[in-house]
Formats: structure tokens, sequence, C-alpha cells
């Protein structure tokens, strides 16, 4: 239905006051319609150019067609859906990019729509065409979807040369390898766009293929010639082995790509295995001297770390298979020039849901010290820890001595470890339990009639879980009241560092009367039974 107010002024050819010309047609039209309707014709007709005033006005590389389409939606209500039935869908694209260009409203209605009824492949053709912006982030963030859950040759297929060129820019999360097989079918099946053939190749990293799969550009008919595809590859070869080294940076960076497992969150980088794969791979697109890696491990595993240059040839430098971690992950190793880094699990269907996130990776130059014959760090700062058992109170953590529950901490990750430091601000009792695996304890430590600042040393051995149990103490409960690891070395005497605690050692006086009163109830017990 057209608007009351401009029906019969969209029809009456006599009550115009301009005339557009287009291909040598004339138009009628009304001043007043195009500048309210047309930001375009508004700047036009309220500046000092020539055309302000002017009764013709000619309309340079415009499509007619296009043209009476977006002149027609001007004169009518903008509310009414039918008109978009009423444009071919051949010529949608034609009609958007008028719209666009005259500044009229229909643009946006126009391009709701085109999401809604082409295929992504065909979107992004004619997107890229007609520069429409908006459409090519919605096509290409669709067919990225695609490859990261079900990658195969087909990719391309139905893509112009202009659209495929724009993909491979992309960080595909894909192996090298399916990228290449997939723009070798396109390649064959498109053989009248072979002039752009070498034109893509140049973004495909031939160095990372094997000769086999090199080998497909040739067999059973050349679709290149072997002289620009030898030269492409040395090239590509040279500038493989440049090195780059950048101090406590991380070189994780926006254009990475993931070769294993898939992003779940758009803003962050959080990743997760992929369907039956066993493993997660980045590639941080140049080779970068490291020694350090960092991310968040959501559920208790256990994970070896891989580095490679090439994707050929594989090197493990963590190896933390038999460990359950959990959290923040901060990993140190002999430094290495890296380009591809893999977390690699130890079963791919019972960590089906394991994730990563905040991957980092760096060359740092903080100090740090390695076990040689485990691997394993030897902290030199107060290590993170995660209590499992026992109960936390405002200012300390308990345990019911002689009851079934203990005091456990575990790190995020193993450690080698040889020595503890405990609080304790009432007489007690106690010993320390050491493991990898819970369930599995080595005693290696005992203390009777103590208070204060405790050092707990060891042999030094590889540490996941600290178990403190409590033998004897003035009430019902063993309360600890900071526990730190490792033991500092510049620990003062345990007199003189509890003094300086915020948590003041019990006097004497106190320590007596508390004492009294423990012996008091336990003797009350033995009477009642």
């Amino acid at each position: 239905m057209l608007d009351p107010q401009y029906n019969d002024q969209y029809f009456n050819k006599k009550d115009f006051d301009v005339k557009l010309v287009i291909d040598n047609k004339e138009i009628p039209a009304h001043r007043s319609i195009l500048s309210e309707k047309s930001e375009y014709f508004k700047a036009m007709f309220s500046s000092d150019f020539a055309e302000a005033n002017a009764d013709r006005i000619v309309l340079k590389d415009v499509n007619l067609k296009a043209f009476e389409y977006v002149l027609k939606y001007m004169y009518i209500n903008s509310n009414h859906e039918w008109f978009d039935k009423c444009i071919p869908s051949e010529e949608l694209f034609e009609v958007l990019a008028c719209a666009q260009f005259f500044m009229v409203d229909l643009a946006s209605r126009l391009v709701k729509k085109l999401k809604n009824i082409r295929r992504n492949s065909l979107l992004l053709n004619d997107a890229l065409a007609y520069s429409v912006d908006e459409l090519v982030s919605h096509a290409t963030e669709h067919i990225l979807k695609q490859v990261t859950f079900c990658m195969n040759k087909q990719l391309f297929e139905e893509l112009s040369p202009l659209a495929v060129e724009h993909l491979l820019k992309l960080s595909l999360h894909t192996l090298e390898s399916d990228i290449f097989k997939a723009l070798v079918w396109w390649m064959r099946n498109n053989p009248v766009h072979s002039d752009a053939f070498p034109r893509l190749l140049e973004l495909i990293e031939l160095h990372l293929l094997d000769e086999k799969q090199l080998e497909m550009l040739f067999q059973p008919t050349p679709l290149i010639e072997r002289d620009f595809y030898e030269t492409l590859l040395t090239e590509q070869q040279i500038l493989a082995q440049r090195v780059q080294k950048v101090n406590n940076e991380n070189v994780v960076k926006d254009n990475f790509r993931i070769v294993n497992g898939r992003k779940v969150l758009k803003d962050e980088l959080n990743l997760v295995l992929a369907r039956n794969a066993y493993c997660i791979t980045i590639d941080l697109k140049h080779l970068f001297v490291l020694n350090c890696l960092k991310f968040d491990l959501k559920v208790n595993a256990g994970y070896a770390i891989t580095v490679s240059k090439n994707m050929r040839r594989w090197e493990c430098v963590i190896d933390h298979f038999e460990y359950n971690c959990v959290g923040l992950q901060v990993l140190y190793f002999d430094e290495c020039a890296v380009r591809f880094v893999s977390i690699r699990f130890q079963d791919k269907f019972l960590y089906a849901d394991i994730s990563v996130s905040n991957i980092e990776a760096l060359y740092s130059t903080d100090p740090f010290e390695k076990d040689h014959k485990t691997g394993l760090s030897i902290p030199n700062h107060h290590i993170e820890t995660k209590l499992i058992d026992g109960y936390s109170m405002n200012d300390h953590v308990n345990h019911e001595v002689g009851g079934h529950d203990n005091i456990i901490y575990q790190f995020l990750q193993p450690y080698v470890i040889g020595s503890l430091k405990l609080l304790l601000n009432e007489e007690s009792s106690y010993y320390v339990e050491v493991a990898t695996k819970n369930g599995e304890w080595t005693r290696v430590f005992t203390e009777k009639h103590v208070t204060g600042w405790r050092i707990v040393t060891f042999v030094h051995q590889p540490v996941l879980f600290v178990k403190i149990v409590g033998t004897m103490a003035p009430t019902e409960d063993f309360h600890l009241y900071k526990f730190e690891c490792p033991a500092r070395c510049n620990t003062a005497s345990p007199q003189k560092a509890s003094m300086r605690c915020p948590y003041r050692q019990t006097s004497e006086r106190m320590r007596r009367m508390l004492r009294r009163k423990y012996l008091n109830i336990s003797r009350a017990k033995r009477h009642r039974t």
C-alpha cells in the first residue's frame, strides 16, 4: 500500500519540481520527498552546489532499474513488508548498493533479508563484490564455524576467486594440509579461474606440507607451473627459518590459529577438545624463542606439552601425564624455537569435556629452577594451593583430632619441594604426609607439643598433595593458622617469626588453661563411659 501522503505525488508526473536523468531517461521527482527520505539528496539540495537549484540532475554510474526500486521505496510507507517481495532476488544486491549510495534506510532491511535467504558462500561472493561489510562479516563468521566443526575439501565450493582469497587471508582454524586440499579441489573444479591460481597459492604455507601432498598440484595434470612452485617454496622455507625473541611478552596474538580443538567463546581464548581428538594445538604463525607457557585448566587432568617448528618433529617439554592438575598452570622449560604448541591429554574419551583458557606463550626472564630428573619446577616463591579437605574458618583451617577428616592441600600443578612452613597458635602435635596421587601418602615429618611458626623439611621430591594431620591439640580440633610452601630461606626463628605474625602466639598461661580444659573434657568422657 502506498503512503497516502505521497501516493498522488508518485503517480502525478505533472506536479514535480526536479528531473533525475539516468542513462538518458528522465525521471520526474519531488525535492521535498527526496530530501526527507535520502541523506544524499538532502545534502545536495541544501548545499551551494549547482544541483541545489537545478531543474535537471544527471546521475552517473547508477543502475537505472535499481534506482527505480529505491525511488519507489522513498514514496511509500517503509513499514509495509510487501515491498521487499517485489524485488527479484537476483537484483537485491544492486538495489542494496543503490540504497547505500543514496543513504536510504531501505539498505538495513535488505541486509536483514539477504542474511536469511542466501547461502553463506553465495552471500560472501556478492557481499565482497559490492563491498557490503556487514554481510561480509556475517557470511565469513558462519563459514569459519563450518571449518571449526566440519572441515572438508568442498569448503570453497561455489566461492568466487575473490571470496577464496578473502578466506585464505584469515586464520582458518584447521590443519594447513586441509586448507591446501580444499584449495586444490577448488582449482581443479574451476579451471576458468586459472589466472588466479598463483595468487591464491601464495597464501598457502607450502613449506608445512609433505612431498606427497605437494604433488597434488601436478597430478593428474599440472595446475601451476613447476618453476613458479619451486621458487615460491624456496622463498617460504627461507622466511620460515626466521626466529623472533621477545622478552616477557605473550606471543599468542589475535591472528593465531587453532590447529586442533575449537574456540567456544567469541571474546575469550577458551578452547576445548574437538570431537575424537586428544589434544589442543595452536599455531603462533611465526617461530619464537620460548621458555614459558601459561594457561587455565578447567578440570583435573594430566597432560603433556609438546612443541614443534613445522608439525613434523615434536619435542616434549613438559610431562604431567601422571598428575591431576587444575587451575592456572605456569610451566617453565629449556628455551627453544617454537611455532606450534600442543597440549596433549591422556584419553580422548575421558577428557571429552576438557577446556583450557587464557593461553600465554612467552620468553620469561624470571629466574626459575627445574629438577633435571623429573623435569618439574622447583619453586622459589609461594605456591598457590586449593584446600580439598578440612574446614576453612575466618583465620584458620581445622579438623577434628582423631576424626576421619584431615587438612589436605592440592597444588595446581606438581612441584619438587622439600620444605613447608606452618603456623600453630596453640601447642599441638601433628605429622605431614605428601603425595603425587591423592591416597598414596608418604609421611615426611612429625612434631609433638610445639607452637608458633614451624619449618617442615624433608627430602626433595615431587609433590602435588600435602596432608597435615593433628594428633594432639588443646581442644577437640586441630587448628592451622598459616600454610606456606616452600618455606622461605630467610625465615627467622619460629619465636621471632610468630611475634611478627598478626596471629600472635598464645601466652603460656593461656596454653596451660586450654590444656587443663582439654584434659578435663577427656576425663569426663572416660567417666561417662
